[in-house]
């Protein structure tokens, strides 16, 4: 028997090498979107910095109006089958909307969404499913991965944009990667607990994680933090390459450099994860994430906001472990409580983006900045007081 064999003889081990190989196609056209994304809406789509903020309001208000029905589906028909769908989907519409017009583009943005965060929902309950004895270090790899893929795209993406001249051709190949995705997901070996469930089944998981206290405490405070990372999400990559002066290319090296901190972080963070309150893995990365923010909001200077920027490339990902562990213990290793925490989650980034893109023309970016990280440092206090899911 070979060695890869051999290794692939554990049931945990093939999951875990299928969501690898999907989670990478996945992360790395994600990655390359996220980062792509205001440089093309500003370059190509000729918009300014409010313009490129409503158009993330559409992106997660299509998330907030089609999460629920694509949550019931996912229950219906499993996270695995889900995957696949939503990132075959998603390929084409990322497709559309860099050869399309404007209009197609507004069109599409808030299905893309709606879709790739659905993806992002059924690779979580697939990640809880991996080992229930190993669930920390399969939540590392897995986030390790997206981590990794996000070194490699922002150079590969800004690269590809000098060769081609556009960035719509970038975007083309994200879409092929994601799609592809999708196909290798439905290798994954499928659990007696991805099968089919009746529509009663599903309405009665939703109602159950909606009565669900811990649940929700945790989802509250969880979607709070993300509120006051709006103006970072929407207006970093403009602050520093539109008003600073960062050029593109040194741009992308500094998003390669901020994902491999990130890396380190994340996979610090999965091998910490089983032994330390998650409280404190969230409580380390949120006051990360708003004390960058503070110095972007406070720093005109070039070199110290690039280094905030990485400070909060760092600090950010490491949310993903603690949080989507905490929400798999408070709500079950299933589809249902990740699709209940993406659903609000997609509404507060709505509102996030719509209040950012409203204010952003009457105060500019730096005011936003400031006030997002003084809103954050409350909060990672009140992290500190929450009681681990655990026990």
């Amino acid at each position: 028997m070979s060695p890869t064999a051999v290794f692939l003889a554990s049931p945990a081990r093939r999951r875990m090498s299928v969501l690898a190989v999907s989670a990478a196609l996945f992360g790395l056209s994600n990655s390359v979107f996220d980062l792509i994304g205001p440089l093309w809406a500003t370059s190509d789509l000729g918009l300014d910095a409010a313009g490129w903020a409503h158009l993330r309001a559409l992106r997660f208000t299509g998330t907030f109006v089609g999460i629920l029905a694509l949550g019931i589906l996912a229950e219906r028909i499993g996270s695995r089958r889900m995957a696949a769908l939503t990132l075959a989907l998603g390929g084409c519409a990322l497709v559309v909307m860099a050869r399309g017009s404007y209009a197609q583009v507004l069109l599409c943005m808030p299905l893309f969404g709606a879709l790739v965060s659905t993806t992002f929902v059924n690779f979580n309950a697939l990640t809880q499913q991996v080992s229930t004895t190993r669930q920390g270090m399969a939540n590392g790899i897995y986030r390790g991965i997206g981590a990794g893929m996000a070194i490699i795209g922002p150079v590969l993406a800004t690269t590809l944009a000098g060769h081609f001249g556009s960035w719509a051709p970038v975007i083309d190949l994200a879409g092929i990667a994601t799609a592809i995705g999708g196909l290798a997901i439905l290798l994954y070996p499928e659990q007696r607990s991805d099968a089919r469930r009746s529509l009663a089944e599903v309405l009665g998981g939703f109602a159950a994680a909606a009565r669900n206290r811990p649940l929700w405490r945790f989802i509250i405070l969880d979607q709070l933090m993300a509120f006051t990372q709006g103006a970072m999400a929407a207006f970093a990559t403009l602050r520093l390459t539109r008003e600073l002066g960062l050029g593109e290319a040194a741009f992308g090296l500094l998003c390669t450099i901020g994902a491999a901190l990130g890396l380190g972080a994340v996979l610090l963070a999965g091998m910490l994860a089983q032994r330390m309150p998650l409280s404190w893995g969230m409580a380390a990365a949120w006051l990360g994430s708003a004390v960058g923010s503070l110095i972007l909001g406070l720093s005109s200077s070039l070199p110290l906001s690039c280094l905030a920027v990485l400070l909060v490339a760092m600090s950010w990902p490491v949310t993903s472990v603690p949080g989507s562990m905490w929400i798999g213990l408070a709500g079950g290793a299933n589809a249902t409580a990740f699709t209940t925490h993406k659903i609000v989650q997609s509404g507060v980034a709505a509102g996030s983006m719509a209040l950012v893109s409203w204010l952003q023309p009457h105060t500019g970016i730096q005011p936003l900045l400031l006030v997002g990280g003084l809103l954050g440092l409350p909060l990672v206090a009140l992290m500190l007081r929450m009681r681990d899911p655990r026990g």
